[in-house]
């Protein structure tokens, strides 16, 4: 993410509001690997946290984690491996999360038996959960037409769902590999009267624009059902 050198209070709200949704998503999970023979956990960050925007980007600080070890393999890694694999989740969204073993509190549940456990939902309801499955699979693909070129998008298989806890607003967040939160394609008719159809490359910065302009359609899709959509 690219940040200016200063920000008006219009953008402090925003990023604020950006970075509490992203933590309420990502307050808790597994992490680690699937190999029996590779370390695996869970954990639960704080309620309490605060969020610093500045020149840096977006901060947040919290100082209580909950880490419950999945395997045996878990033994043999220290606090700082599970708080490198936290923080891991929360850089794609250009969020640094300030936690240091120093000042966290850690509470750590040791492994004892082979633990399968689904990662729950923030506060949803089985009603929520199937009215974002709906929704999204509404919109994952869709297509719109500017200056008579036909673009079309597809969104990820993989996505985190919760909700706003003031607000009661259902929240989708996409992917954490920034490579992979939306396909853009474009049609257009050439001189020679053939149509030609051609991904838009994400990571290239001439076409920012036009995957800023699809993201703002999508967004107004999921606003419309209550619904909101973080890329």
């Amino acid at each position: 993410m690219k940040f200016i050198d200063t920000f008006n209070e219009d953008d402090k709200k925003r990023l604020t509001k950006k970075a509490k949704l992203i933590y309420s998503v990502l307050k808790k999970g597994t992490i680690g690997s699937d190999d029996p023979n590779e370390p695996r956990f869970s954990y639960v960050l704080s309620d309490d946290f605060t969020v610093d925007i500045n020149n840096a980007g977006i901060i947040i600080f919290t100082n209580e984690v909950k880490i419950k070890q999945l395997n045996r393999s878990c033994d043999r890694y220290s606090n700082n491996y599970v708080m490198d694999l936290i923080r891991k989740r929360f850089e794609p969204f250009g969020i640094t999360l300030s936690i240091t073993s120093y000042y966290m509190d850690f509470k750590v549940e040791p492994w004892e038996s082979p633990i399968n456990e689904e990662e729950e939902d923030n506060n949803l309801t089985d009603k929520d959960r199937k009215k974002i499955e709906l929704i999204y699979g509404l919109f994952k693909r869709g297509k719109y037409k500017v200056d008579d070129i036909l673009y079309n998008y597809v969104l990820p298989e993989e996505f985190w769902t919760s909700n706003d806890d003031e607000t009661g607003e259902l929240i989708v967040v996409l992917t954490m590999d920034p490579t992979q939160k939306m396909k853009l394609y474009a049609k257009m008719r050439k001189e020679d009267g053939n149509l030609y159809h051609r991904e838009v490359p994400v990571e290239a910065t001439q076409y920012a624009s036009l995957y800023d302009d699809a993201k703002k359609r999508i967004k107004e899709k999921f606003e419309r059902h209550n619904i909101q959509i973080i890329f």
